[in-house]
């Protein structure tokens, strides 16, 4: 009888360790699964595009990505923090319903302006402005001109917000940004808009 017991109480434990053993191996697959679908990179992640941050999400078959500058002066950090947008996917509908657009508070779905009761303009852009962001085979989607009152009820600074769109071999891809409009943010746009080009080049 006691021997009986000893074996029945062995093939207890054996058959417990083995059901631990396999809910341990089945939640360590499922947790390896979700941790390389969170890795898994935005398209144009690897490019090269002058931030000094990179943040990554995925919404309904959508790349987006974030690349967030370092500010450059005190005065005007908000305004020259503002990140840039790369959005990008096989689906052009879905892209441009990523992006969406917006008023005064919100230039898009992404972009959100700061100190929005400051704001004194929020104007479409010039065709001087226009001309002077046209780049070869990008579409100017959109240009709005966004002034901010000084204390004084003056103009004070400003912002001019972009969206490009194109078509990269098979993806659709939609860049947009805010910046001050010096020289050096409109060729540093543009080199972004050259890096994406030149991505889809070297895939091919």
């Amino acid at each position: 009888m006691d021997a009986d017991r000893k074996r029945l109480n062995l093939f207890g434990v054996f058959w417990v360790m083995r059901f631990k053993f396999y809910t341990l191996f089945v939640l360590s697959a499922l947790l390896a699964s979700h941790t390389y679908a969170s890795d898994k990179g935005c398209l144009f992640q690897g490019v090269e595009l002058g931030s000094d941050g990179v943040v990554c999400t995925k919404e309904n078959g959508v790349d987006i990505l974030k690349l967030i500058p370092a500010a450059k002066d005190i005065y005007e950090a908000n305004l020259d923090t503002l990140p840039t947008f790369v959005i990008s996917g096989r689906d052009q509908l879905s892209v441009l319903e990523a992006v969406g657009n917006g008023k005064e508070a919100r230039y898009n779905h992404l972009i959100e302006l700061p100190n929005p009761d400051d704001i004194l303009h929020f104007d479409e852009g010039s065709a001087a402005v226009k001309l002077k962001l046209t780049v070869e085979n990008w579409n100017l989607l959109d240009v709005k001109d966004v002034v901010y009152r000084r204390p004084d009820g003056s103009e004070g600074a400003g912002v001019v917000c972009i969206t490009y769109e194109k078509k990269i071999d098979s993806v659709y891809v939609v860049v947009s940004q805010c910046n001050s409009f010096y020289e050096e943010d409109v060729i540093k746009l543009k080199a972004t808009l050259e890096s994406l080009d030149n991505y889809g080049v070297r895939r091919n």
